[in-house]
């Protein structure tokens, strides 16, 4: 640290040749705080009004300004409120730089010599080679597309700035040359690459938001439009051997950069990951998606503990200097390294240098006393909303469609109450996670049911009816001649929903929503994956009477096969085929989606009867259009929302199981006194011998689920905890001594709390009981208000 805070890099701010519409930098060379982003750079020239054309002639003293001679119009739009729109786009050796990446990893990766590789760059560790602090580094500048456009508007910018290949072209032979034809490709690729949000720092991992979300679904060709070649449901042998080829292509790993001995010996593990995860395909013994290992027999120890150095150095957070095999093998083969690994890695290098500052310092407090405290603290912007509890969503909507595009952290507090902070915060995430569930949303399939006895509803909702599906919430089916409002509805709270995640994963806030496994496989782009087993999960009763249906075809297929039997045999068995003594005529089925008689299966599907010699194609479409033709819109709804925060494609790194532990935190499990020791911290007044904090983690380790999550709503403000329970709770949960004055009596008290930091306010009650009618009554009476205790 001492290192980075003494040393500064020499860079030179060049006008980059096609950029003639922008005034040139004649200010000599800038001396660069190494840890500086490159968002940085851009302030420094856009304050200055290098984002405007030039006027006429630049003078000779044009970039001599001091730091005060700015222009604070400019300076005021580009610090105001709201996101704000790259307008300059910065290059190294041609490269364009990701905005979040800092100054030094961007010289570090991009200025190599001719002699020099990207290994033997990686060797002279987290300083880089001596020659970076020493060169002079040019970095070139041109306008972004948000502000070329805004220059051709106003009329400043004429065609031979837009395109300088016009102007060549124009005094050139008739004759293009192939290596003037591969430039220009290059130009337009350096353009795009470079108009990436730069949420991952280097060029292997940055991607256009445009980009990540059409990647993310290979199958899609338009919305609503579904290829069928790349994109089919699993619901035969046929399909089977389908579904199984194409998990074993998955297992091959393409896009590892570094050629290194161990790759075949990774490709061999990928694949026996793959064939211990998707049983089904490959073996008809097993009817589900459960794994033969356990995931923690994948897990690299060795690998784990040199990826947890990693992420455990300020400078390689700091810096972004993460390893290119942590980076790649995260992505290509996740089940090196457990869950909470991978976490960290996701907070540290997906997003900004402040947030992943932010969280290295919640896992090391001692890094907030060190001398260089201006240096490590992080400096994370954040946005204070109130809300009001009644109309909560439409609230929600607007704040999270206003803030989806920005760094800021969202603070939230509820009018007409004094909390604030984080406890408030994750209340809000909490109650509208609830309200997405809503039945008159029309969003999802399942049960609808009122709320939970217990569950206090916000202003508005105490009579609503909310969606209930046992196995997680995937979306209903929408025909494809569903109404144009109803359809651009039910696209805008999809598109809410990706934003709302993003958002949560972003502030690394806990949310309490549901999906279903089949979800999350859309989610990390695994669609093709979808089978009849996912049916099952996502709609029990109607994946039960599919199964019955299944059983009939499959009888019919081995009768087919039979080669002892005659054609006439065959075919008087086939007829004889029933479920529960009826024939499949005598159920009077057609093709439309069981549940949802507007949605035809197929063309003139209410007028044709499910048969014998159809049920085939009849199971193929029914769930087709159960987990995708029905559902392709909603989610790509979804990704669009998703990816306008952050791209999607970060996530690869998690597999679909494991979504719900990310998003939602840590599943039920009973808790012990002996853990709840470990990680909980009496004080001001108690310690670990005191009889009342004794009693609370008996009363605590004898609580149901639904007692665990209303005890967590009242103390924390979340019902959930987060992955590794109270040990990875940040503050920890503190017992403190609720002070009461006699001659009043303990007993005649109720506990209080201060959620934004955890802290349980307990009064030394006289008996266990008491103690748990106390917390049980603050718990239920406690709900959605935070005042003074």
């Amino acid at each position: 640290m001492q290192f980075f805070n003494t040393h500064q890099l020499k860079c030179v701010l060049q006008r980059h040749p096609s950029a003639r519409c922008l005034r040139e930098w004649k200010g000599g060379t800038v001396r660069v705080d190494p840890l500086a982003s490159v968002q940085a750079i851009e302030r420094y020239l856009y304050v200055r009004g290098y984002a405007k054309p030039r006027q006429g002639a630049e003078s000779q003293s044009e970039g001599d300004e001091s730091e005060d001679e700015i222009d604070d119009a400019m300076a005021t739009a580009f610090s105001g409120p709201g996101p704000h729109q790259h307008k300059l786009e910065f290059l190294l050796n041609g490269t364009a730089l990701p905005y979040s990446m800092t100054v030094f990893q961007a010289i570090k990766q991009y200025s190599k010599r001719d002699d020099e590789t990207e290994e033997s760059g990686d060797e002279h560790g987290p300083l880089g080679r001596p020659n970076i602090w020493i060169d002079t580094h040019t970095i070139q500048y041109r306008p972004t597309a948000v502000l070329e456009k805004e220059l051709q508007d106003s009329g400043f910018l004429s065609l031979l700035d837009m395109l300088p290949s016009v102007a060549s072209s124009l005094t050139d032979s008739s004759k293009s040359s192939p290596s003037g034809s591969k430039a220009k490709k290059d130009r337009t690729a350096t353009k795009q690459s470079g108009r990436s949000t730069g949420r991952r720092a280097g060029k292997r991992t940055g991607s256009s938001r445009s980009k990540s979300s059409t990647s993310s679904a290979p199958h899609v060709i338009a919305a609503g439009v579904v290829d069928e070649r790349k994109t089919s449901v699993n619901v035969n042998a046929e399909s089977d051997k389908l579904l199984a080829d194409h998990l074993l292509s998955m297992a091959a790993i393409k896009s590892i950069s570094y050629s290194d001995p161990s790759v075949p010996v990774l490709n061999l593990i990928h694949v026996i990951h793959v064939l211990c995860t998707h049983l089904s395909p490959f073996c008809d013994k097993f009817s589900s998606d459960s794994s033969v290992l356990l995931a923690g027999e994948f897990v690299n120890n060795k690998l784990t503990a040199k990826a947890t150095r990693q992420l455990q150095d300020p400078i390689v957070i700091m810096t972004g200097n993460f390893p290119v095999w942590l980076l790649e093998l995260s992505r290509t083969c996740p089940f090196l390294f457990p869950f909470d690994v991978r976490q960290q890695l996701l907070h540290s290098s997906a997003f900004d240098r402040d947030r992943a500052m932010a969280r290295i310092q919640e896992r090391q407090p001692e890094l907030a006393a060190n001398e260089n405290v201006d240096r490590l603290v992080a400096r994370l912007e954040k946005r204070k909303r109130c809300v009001s509890r009644s109309d909560l969503f439409k609230q929600a909507e607007n704040i999270v469609n206003e803030l989806a595009a920005s760094k800021a952290v969202l603070e939230v507090n509820f009018s007409g109450e004094v909390g604030t902070g984080l406890g408030p915060t994750l209340e809000f995430y909490t109650l509208v996670s609830r309200e997405m569930q809503r039945a008159n949303f029309s969003m999802w399939r399942g049960e609808v049911l009122p709320l939970p006895e217990g569950t206090a509803a916000t202003g508005d909702a105490s009579d609503c009816l909310y969606v209930h599906s046992p196995n997680g919430l995937y979306p209903a089916c929408i025909g494809k001649d569903c109404d144009k409002d109803v359809h651009a509805t039910l696209m805008d709270k999809f598109s809410f929903l990706g934003k709302f995640l993003a958002k949560a994963i972003l502030d690394s806030r806990l949310v309490d929503i549901p999906l279903s496994n089949a979800f999350y496989k859309w989610v990390l782009g695994e669609e093709a994956t979808l089978s009849r087993l996912d049916l099952l999960e996502v709609d029990p009763s109607l994946g039960h009477s599919y199964a019955q249906l299944w059983d009939i075809a499959e009888k019919k297929h081995a009768i087919q096969d039979n080669v002892k039997l005659s054609p006439e045999e065959k075919e008087r068995s086939i007829k004889e085929l029933s479920l529960d003594g009826c024939s499949i005529e005598d159920l009077h089925l057609d093709f439309r989606l069981p549940g949802s008689s507007a949605i035809e299966l197929k063309a003139g599907g209410k007028d044709i009867q499910v048969t014998v010699d159809n049920i085939d194609e009849y199971l193929q479409l029914l769930c087709r259009w159960s987990l995708v033709d029905g559902v392709i819109d909603q989610f790509q709804a979804f990704r669009d929302g998703f990816n306008s925060v952050f791209p999607l494609s970060t996530l690869r790194m998690f597999y679909p199981h494991e979504m719900a532990e990310l998003l939602c935190g840590s599943e039920y499990d009973k808790w012990n006194c002996k853990s709840l020791v470990e990680h909980c911290r009496p004080d001001h007044g108690y310690t670990h011998d005191s009889r009342a904090v004794q009693m609370l983690f008996e009363i605590m380790s004898t609580y149901s689920a639904q007692e665990q999550r209303s005890f967590l709503q009242f103390v924390t403000g979340s019902p959930r905890l987060p992955v590794g329970g109270f040990r990875s709770l940040n503050p920890p949960l503190t017992i403190v001594r609720k002070a009461i004055d006699p001659p009043l009596n303990p007993d005649d008290f109720l506990p209080s709390v201060m959620t934004c930091v955890n802290y349980l306010k307990l009064p030394d009650y006289s008996s266990q009981d008491f103690m748990r009618n106390k917390l049980r009554q603050a718990a239920s009476e406690g709900q959605q208000s935070f005042h003074l205790s």
